[in-house]
């Protein structure tokens, strides 16, 4: 096959899913403007920990809050954070650890105060521990950064679930 034949044939097929996916109704999430205007109208209030604040660069960076816009809707999240030791080697050192993070927010708006979205979830995520200090303060910051990561995407996921399902 000629290198055109083969673009044309990937082009056709491509074409052919696009077609497939607006037949059934798929519609990107943030195709909206409403959508993307109302999440971007959120304001963020974290705990004052390293976790708050990886948390909220996650969100920040994810829905492109302006700075300018009036923001009219505040989401306050708590955070409860613990590690444990969960593989224990013979010499009682542990070899890998989990980090439990409890999450409660709370969608509010801002002119009225009336709460309008309140859920919780818990995202674990474990860690190898390793043996020496550096390496395991290294490790540690790695899954406090994915935990951040996931607690972020599952706070713009469900925000956005509401958004679109309210009328």
């Amino acid at each position: 096959m000629t290198q055109k034949a083969v673009f044309t044939q990937n082009l056709s097929l491509a074409l052919i899913f696009l077609g497939l996916l607006q037949a059934c109704g798929f519609k990107p999430t943030y195709s909206e403007k409403s959508l993307s205007s109302s999440l971007a109208r959120i304001e963020f209030e974290l705990p004052s920990t390293k976790l708050g604040y990886r948390i909220e660069h996650e969100l920040t960076i994810n829905l492109r809050p302006y700075k300018d816009r009036h923001k009219t809707h505040r989401v306050e999240v708590v955070v409860t954070d613990r590690t444990y030791s969960i593989g224990v080697r013979v010499d009682d050192t542990y070899s890998r650890a989990e980090i439990n993070a409890n999450v409660a927010y709370k969608l509010i708006d801002k002119t009225t105060n009336k709460t309008l979205l309140s859920k919780g979830f818990v995202e674990v995520l474990t860690y190898n521990a390793a043996n020496d200090p550096f390496a395991n303060v290294m490790a540690q910051n790695h899954a406090q950064q994915r935990l951040s990561t996931a607690i972020a995407r599952r706070l713009e996921s469900e925000l956005v679930h509401y958004y679109q399902t309210q009328p």
